[in-house]
């Protein structure tokens, strides 16, 4: 298995890396534009709510980078999150996810936004350092509360001057 996570990594890493263009400097003071570098269609995500105040989404079978040669589950725990009349506002800082029930914490979510109604879910988040989008609507093909929708992987590039 020590085997499987170490080649997840690996092709994570190429992919991240072969979109990296390092013949660009930074300029200081600004900031980068950020370019979506792989998206997955029709991508299964399952929201429930904890508590009144805690909520946890389930993105099912997922792919972070062409590359990356396998799906997995990954689960995002404990997002804190308030129910304002019809819709869940989320607000993360730092949460390890689990992928195939184990913890990674080298992809730790940081930034993590989004807004949940009966109809769509928005999310936006950091994992490690790969900005990740989510926009799907709610399924009624499942009992669980299950939204469908484009998952979007980006990785920053320096800005143009």
């Amino acid at each position: 298995m020590k085997a499987v996570k170490f080649f997840f990594m690996a092709a994570i890493a190429l992919c991240v890396t072969a979109c990296d263009d390092d013949s660009q400097p930074e300029t200081p003071g600004k900031g980068t534009d950020e370019i979506p570098t792989y998206e997955q269609k029709n991508v299964s995500v399952i929201f429930d709510t904890l508590s009144t105040d805690l909520t946890r989404i389930t993105m099912l079978q997922v792919r972070f980078a062409e590359a990356m040669p396998g799906k997995l589950d990954m689960t995002i725990d404990s997002i804190p999150s308030l129910l304002n009349s019809t819709t869940f506002t989320l607000e993360g800082a730092t949460i390890i996810p689990t992928a195939n029930n184990r913890p990674f914490p080298q992809y730790t979510i940081t930034e993590l936004k989004g807004t949940a109604t009966s109809t769509d879910l928005e999310l936006s988040m950091r994992c490690g350092e790969y900005p990740l989008t989510f926009s799907g609507t709610k399924s009624d093909a499942t009992d669980a509360v299950t939204y469908i929708g484009l998952l979007s992987v980006y990785q920053p590039v320096t800005a143009n001057p």
